[in-house]
């Protein structure tokens, strides 16, 4: 396998210039930032962007996560790619990358530079020191349920001679961006999950509206009432995915599930 390097300092814009990168050099894998990508889909690992402190998410790039790197591994061998590009801040990092991975030592290295214009590095930092802005190459549903409490956006790419779609990338602001972490009261999201309930016709009395917190992920109890005759399967489901879809929308938390009860059918 040929190793290729794209190294640069933080913040120039590796991560949104590695899939065009990739694709001049005909390289079938990316490495960047403890996911492995093949085209616009990351296929291993997790993202380094995800962890709580900055410490932690250079450990989770470097691959020092014994589980973590052997998954990346074991789907480096399946994928049986001819070529990879490994995506870090400095030559040594890309080279502690493929160490970790147990690939030979970079053989090319790319600069950021050699893509990307002193201007455009001077933007994408800006964007980074004032808003704590960070790409990760691959679409936002592909991700979103591991960025649970992270703003995420995603970013459409087309190609410069025409607004064909060539690919998807999704901007996130990590909790150890400098800006800070924030939170979600439950209360948000017990209002969000009342009002969205109660626009339905079917319903005629919300007794309970919590909401159980699983590790970044949120599980939501409701205890009603639905008018009788109503199908109660399907305007159960109904209400599920309108409670789901409303509160991943206006808070960027993932909903792992939302249980409903019906207590009971009114003739009202």
């Amino acid at each position: 396998m040929k190793v290729y390097g794209f190294v640069g300092p933080s913040g120039t814009g590796k991560s949104y210039r590695v899939t065009e990168v990739a694709k001049k050099h005909h390289v079938q894998l990316i490495v960047d930032d403890g996911l492995l990508i093949r085209g616009n889909t990351a296929i291993a690992g997790v993202s380094a962007k995800g962890e709580k402190t900055k410490f932690a998410s250079v450990k989770r790039a470097l691959f020092f996560d014994e589980v973590h790197a052997e998954e990346v591994r074991c789907a480096i061998r399946k994928e049986e790619a001819e070529r990879i590009i490994l995506v870090g801040t400095s030559l040594n990092m890309v080279k502690k990358i493929a160490a970790a991975l147990m690939l030979p030592a970079p053989e090319k290295i790319i600069h950021i530079s050699d893509v990307s214009t002193e201007e455009e590095m001077a933007t994408a930092q800006h964007i980074r020191q004032t808003e704590g802005k960070h790409v990760i190459p691959v679409p936002t549903f592909q991700i979103r349920k591991d960025f649970s409490g992270y703003w995420l956006d995603p970013l459409q790419i087309f190609r410069p001679t025409g607004r064909r779609r060539t690919g998807e990338k999704t901007v996130i602001r990590p909790t150890y961006s400098y800006l800070g972490d924030f939170t979600i009261s439950h209360g948000v999201v017990v209002t969000i999950c009342s009002h969205e309930t109660k626009q339905f016709s079917e319903v005629t009395r919300l007794f309970i509206c919590s909401v159980e917190e699983r590790e970044k992920n949120l599980v939501i109890h409701l205890e009603l009432n639905l008018r009788l005759g109503v199908p109660v399967p399907e305007t159960a489901e109904k209400i599920r995915q309108r409670v789901a879809t409303a509160v991943t929308e206006y808070t960027g938390i993932w909903v792992d599930a939302v249980q409903i009860t019906v207590r009971s059918l009114d003739r009202k």
